[in-house]
């Protein structure tokens, strides 16, 4: 019920006096009884509701055509347009999503209620969910209803009287319809309306006293929108249902950490797993202070952000009451990835003006029983197998309330370390350049460039050649010191401003001015609404003439120059940038701009008893845990738990499944359908020095052998092997042909190249006057002890199979 209709109630019956009776005197008020929901949660009236917010990882503004019309649309009603919904509907990803989080926690899950975003979702729902049901033989009915079929309430009968299953509508069971054991609510649609969200809550809020369930499950399915805001968030809602939460430590004290801090915990930590981020990010801790009402209020702090409150206690002198929490925000958080909420720092903020100090510290001492990075290590040197980590996942989650606290279930937590293992394994290393004296000297002089002026020109010529609308409301300025791992970096803030940031390094005279103009343009892309480096990103980036040119430059950097010299004449020898010893290293993650080269230190074709002990590992060793692979982009999904003894074998040929389990030989989903896929050792081609040095993956989902490696062309220096492919040449003996198929010129091959080096991120080597993408870097004294085999052979056929995949995504979407 509205606010108005409730007003317009009070008068029929005269009821404000009696309301405000009831209040005053609650001994003896004449007929108002108040309740609180979170009573009748504990009477168990009402269920008690858990959210859960899944991340589609949908960009609204990229994945989807936006019109005018569309907008417009928005801003009459708030929400989406239809034509926005048959899209979201008819995306195979975003549903494939939805029924996979169903599947994997079904047990959970039980009787779930889906609202779909129209009447077309609910019937690609429907039958996406059947087809999965049947390929799990699973025996569970999905059905969906719509506004105006003659069976609805025969389907909504044999619903309310199945025990499990799936039940899809649009907002036919918003109200009125009764079926009370609801375990699960499916929320496909954002909404800006309340009492629709409540409606849609509220279908499963029936508790156990009252012929109900004792939790409701709400499960949320986000899409990120740069267009349209939906300011109404599910898990406010349910926060005001189910009140605060006390949570108990492991000691058994009860110790007071807010619902919402526990979940920016395990969201983060949700986010690290799952996002390209270098550094894990971890809770450290948190300061008290008292907000408006005198409750106690925490501000979390993470490992990442530590540096950045530092940095507020160092300059505390410098705010005052004209302070907002987005200046604070914008000057001392600049990757995206840390920027605490404007709510938190305001009250940080009012704490300081009022004390003239930092508030008190806490760490979360009673926390680091749960971290995940040092339990994944744990289990990493225990060398359990996939069954025994399960195991130890599910005893230990049970052993200590702290993991209810802050993962909640324990399927959060067991796919929270999982994640976290395979960082660890195959760590999302940035890439590198390594130093070596080079010849020209390298000055770095304060405010070389006058950066606002660019900025200016740049956003001048981009509305002149009409490339794009830029994002006119963008600061810029330089990194206070020289940074490691980007040249630019743009970063967005809650008041949807950005804030531009050239990396000091680049303040030299030996830096040409039309480099930092390029760069500007590169992040000014960014600020106006292209975050995503993808196939619309690059044409408009490389519209910018001589683009290929300025990415040399900013490639070739710490190549040609003394960057470390430089630094020490600014007393920095040690920096972020470069560590302070000689031969540090410099680090270009693939979000920065530029592509890394690694100098020639002396390579040399691979020696033959390295290649033939690299074959021996691949021909024999087996994997010791599963490897989990997923290419949204182009429906692929790969999990690989067993490698086939060799089926075939002629003259050293060898064929190996990649298979699922030990008795399911099909491990790759290609667009719902199942195929095997195979590793093979050959001599086929022609004769190298390197006898049966051919590796390569066929599957029947691309007609036969899709992948290649050549040991013949692997090389190595002093300390490593790196396996290589050819990306200078683009046609002919030792290229990557297959990056060519359906090419629009030559300009876009080129394209190609530089997005399959940007994904696998591992680098690339200027050798005998080619490019070489690096696939694989393999430590020579691995080689030594077997007992490294089994690890050697799961990154080299991880990343062989990420190259090979990678290049099926590009050929798709460029």
């Amino acid at each position: 019920m509205q606010e108005s209709e409730q007003i317009r109630l009070y008068k029929m019956f005269d009821c404000f006096e009696d309301i405000k009776t009831a209040k005053q005197n609650k001994e003896n008020p004449r007929f108002i009884y108040e309740v609180q929901l979170k009573d009748l949660i504990a009477n168990g009236t009402l269920a008690n509701p858990r959210y859960q917010k899944i991340e589609t990882n949908i960009e609204g503004n990229v994945d989807f055509e936006i019109s005018e019309n569309d907008e417009k649309y928005y801003k009459q009603y708030g929400e989406l347009s239809e034509r926005i919904k048959n899209q979201l509907a008819n995306s195979s990803y975003r549903n494939k999503i939805i029924v996979d989080e169903y599947i994997k926690n079904r047990e959970k899950y039980g009787k779930t209620l889906v609202f779909a975003v129209n009447k077309a979702h609910a019937y690609t729902l429907d039958k996406e969910f059947k087809k999965a049901f049947k390929e799990n033989n699973l025996d569970i009915n999905s059905e969906y209803c719509l506004s105006g079929d003659r069976n609805n309430q025969e389907k909504i009968n044999k619903f309310k009287n199945q025990k499990d299953g799936v039940f899809i509508n649009v907002q036919i069971l918003t109200e009125g319809s009764d079926v009370p054991d609801i375990q699960t609510v499916f929320l496909t649609r954002q909404t800006n309306s309340e009492p629709l969200l409540m409606q849609m809550i509220g279908r499963g809020l029936r508790g156990k006293a009252a012929g109900g369930t004792e939790t409701l499950n709400v499960v949320d399915f986000h899409d990120t929108w740069e267009k349209f805001k939906f300011w109404l968030d599910p898990k406010f809602i349910i926060d005001g249902l189910s009140g605060d939460r006390e949570n108990a430590s492991s000691s058994g004290e009860t110790i007071t950490i807010p619902w919402e801090v526990t979940m920016d915990i395990y969201s983060r930590m949700v986010a690290n797993v799952t996002s390209k981020s270098n550094s894990p990010i971890v809770p450290h801790g948190w300061y008290s202070v008292i907000d408006d009402e005198g409750e106690d209020y925490r501000i979390i702090v993470f490992d990442n952000q530590l540096e950045a409150y530092k940095n507020i206690e160092d300059n505390i002198e410098k705010i005052d009451e004209n302070t907002t929490a987005i200046d604070l925000i914008k000057k001392y958080f600049i990757i995206q990835e840390s920027l605490p909420n404007e709510d938190s720092i305001a009250k940080l903020i009012k704490y300081i003006n009022e004390n003239r100090e930092m508030p008190e510290y806490f760490e979360f001492e009673n926390l680091k029983v749960a971290n995940s990075i040092d339990i994944a290590k744990y289990i990493i040197n225990s060398h359990l197998d996939v069954f025994g980590i399960e195991e130890y996942l599910e005893k230990l989650f049970d052993s200590n309330p702290i993991f209810e606290n802050i993962y909640d279930t324990v399927e959060n937590f067991t796919n929270i370390i999982w994640g976290q293992i395979r960082n660890i394994r195959n760590p999302k290393t940035p890439m590198t350049v390594e130093y070596v004296d080079k010849k020209e000297n390298y000055n770095i002089e304060k405010d070389y460039f006058d950066l606002q002026k660019l900025l200016k020109e740049v956003i001048q010529e981009v509305k002149e050649k009409n490339w794009f609308k830029p994002n006119e409301n963008v600061e810029i300025m330089y990194t206070d010191k020289p940074v490691k791992g980007w040249f630019g970096l743009c970063t967005k803030y809650e008041d949807v401003s950005c804030i531009i940031r050239i990396n000091n390094l680049l303040s030299s005279p030996m830096v040409n001015e039309n480099v930092i103009k390029y760069l500007i343009y590169h992040e000014l892309l960014h600020a106006s609404g292209f975050w995503q480096h993808n196939k619309e990103f690059r044409k408009k980036e490389w519209l910018y003439e001589n683009a290929d040119v300025y990415d040399n430059f900013l490639d070739r950097l710490m190549i040609d120059y003394d960057i470390k010299s430089a630094l020490d004449e600014m007393d920095q020898e040690k920096s972020e940038l470069c560590g302070g010893d000689k031969g540090g290293k410099l680090t270009h993650p693939a979000g920065g701009k530029g592509r890394p080269v690694i100098p020639n230190n002396g390579y040399n074709e691979i020696s033959i008893e390295n290649a033939d002990i690299i074959k021996k590992i691949i021909e024999t060793t087996q994997i010791e845990e599963f490897i989990h692979l997923e290419f949204p982009n182009i429906n692929a999904y790969i999990h690989i738990e067993d490698i086939s003894e060799n089926f075939y074998y002629e003259e050293g040929i060898y064929t190996f499944g990649l298979m699922y389990r030990n008795y399911n030989e099909k491990s790759l989903s290609l667009d719902c359908i199942d195929y095997p896929m195979m590793l093979g050792v050959s001599n086929w081609g022609d004769e190298d020095r390197i006898k049966n040095g051919k590796i390569y993956i066929e599957s029947p989902a691309f007609g036969g052998y899709f992948a290649q490696l050549a040991l013949s062309q692997a090389i190595e220096d002093e300390n490593y092997i790196y396996i290589i492919k050819n990306i200078s040449k683009l046609g002919g003996k030792g290229s990557i042909f297959r990056l060519n198929k359906n090419a629009e010129d030559v300009t876009n091959k080129y394209l190609r190249r530089e997005i399959l080096v940007e994904k696998l991120n591992n680098g690339v080597i200027n050798y005998k006057n080619n490019d070489w993408v690096v696939v694989d870097k393999i430590l020579k004294s691995d080689l030594e002890d077997e007992e490294n085999y089994p690890e050697i052979f799961y990154n080299f056929l991880e990343k062989f199979l990420k190259y090979a995949f990678y290049i099926e995504e590009i050929i798709k979407e460029y």
